[in-house]
């Protein structure tokens, strides 16, 4: 009677990695894709549903570096892929904040797998939109939405700090998004670092992590770094949220040109002089977009005047300035896109990571002037001016 070969012995990581690629199999057969929400330089996200549950999901896919030219889903094109200690990293830091009250700052994780050739996490929907969106309806927000949505920005980070034990390293509006209630989630984990071996990290000489208008002067000048450079990508966003554009963005969009102009930020930093924004907001731009020894920390921002009377601790009990709407929060609040079709920005270009070119450019600044315009728009035309190193008169 003839015998049944052995069958092979397997490592523990052989059979870790089989369980693995069964269970992307069982669970992507699950998920039904409603569409594309988001692309980055490395990875795209997509709004799945659950056929058993009828549940809405956000799944986020990357490539990884030496996988198998297919895999269980769909490959994400023009992305880059990413080594599988680095996929790894990010979902341990989602999966860190689970266990944690103030988690509710950072998008929840469900699950990560993997199969053959990609790296899967299947995230929260948070559907009230990025801050990207927020920033093209409204052009510029209000003091009390500036000074909200600051505030949150700084607990969120400062969670990711001192809880999670992270830094970002890619805080940008994209990044930040609203749940439906309106409070701040912060999303994509793929960049940060661990504190467990303190500060100090230098950029390679090749490229930098990050957005580059978002990305502090220590960054890009490729010097030791640390928590602090977080903060300042807070005050970027704070002055964009007042002036309806980042400080130090390049009017042709080239990356390496806006990281320059960050480098020598003394030179280029622009504050409009506009009525309707007040010493204390400036005064708060100012000692976030500074170089990191001045830069305030998390505890000093709590501490300054433009947040006279406003109690950190109980933000998620107040209600937001912006609540998204029913539209909104039925998956229309995020940079649409299909999937030939790149994210376009109203004012700018979308950045993608890692100093890559951006995803869309407008036309020249000259363009986004505007006939009588009231004096915040004024201001932004001021700063969009001088970037473009013209006279604005």
């Amino acid at each position: 009677m003839p015998v049944s070969p052995p069958t092979p012995k397997q490592t523990p990581q052989e059979s870790q990695q089989r369980s693995s690629f069964g269970l992307a199999g069982a669970v992507l057969a699950d998920l039904a894709t409603v569409k594309s929400i988001g692309r980055g330089a490395f990875g795209v996200v997509r709004l799945c549903q659950s056929e058993r549950s009828g549940e809405l999901f956000a799944l986020k896919q990357v490539r990884l570096t030496g996988g198998a030219p297919k895999g269980a889903c769909r490959e994400p094109r023009d992305t880059r892929p990413v080594p599988l200690a680095q996929a790894r990293a990010e979902a341990e830091a989602l999966s860190s904040a689970a266990g944690h009250q103030e988690g509710r700052w950072v998008v929840g994780l469900h699950m990560a797998f993997q199969d053959a050739s990609s790296f899967y996490f299947v995230m929260d929907y948070v559907p009230g939109g990025d801050l990207v969106t927020h920033l093209q309806v409204l052009d510029t927000f209000n003091e009390e939405e500036a000074r909200f949505y600051t505030a949150e920005l700084v607990e969120a980070v400062d969670f990711i700090h001192t809880t999670l034990g992270y830094i970002h390293r890619d805080i940008k509006p994209d990044n930040v998004v609203l749940d439906a209630h309106g409070h701040v989630r912060i999303v994509d984990f793929g960049g940060c670092w661990s504190l467990t071996h303190g500060e100090g990290w230098c950029e390679p000489s090749h490229y930098v992590w990050g957005a580059p208008p978002y990305v502090a002067p220590e960054v890009h000048r490729r010097e030791r770094y640390g928590k602090q450079s977080d903060l300042w990508s807070i005050g970027v966003i704070l002055y964009e949220m007042i002036f309806g554009v980042p400080p130090f963005v390049d009017h042709e969009r080239v990356p390496t040109a806006t990281a320059a102009r960050v480098a020598q930020w003394q030179k280029h930093l622009v504050i409009p002089v506009c009525p309707e924004v007040g010493e204390d907001e400036v005064d708060l731009i100012e000692r976030l977009v500074c170089d990191a020894p001045d830069r305030l920390t998390a505890a000093g921002v709590r501490g300054h005047c433009f947040f006279q009377g406003l109690d950190f601790a109980r933000l998620h009990e107040m209600d937001p300035p912006i609540r998204p709407s029913a539209k909104v929060r039925q998956v229309s609040g995020f940079d649409r896109y299909d999937s030939d079709t790149e994210m376009m920005s109203s004012s700018l270009a979308t950045w993608s990571s890692a100093g890559d070119l951006p995803l869309a450019a407008e036309g020249p600044a000259t363009k986004l002037a505007a006939p009588s315009p009231s004096p915040k728009e004024h201001a932004r035309w001021t700063v969009l001016s001088a970037i473009a190193g013209i006279c604005c008169r």
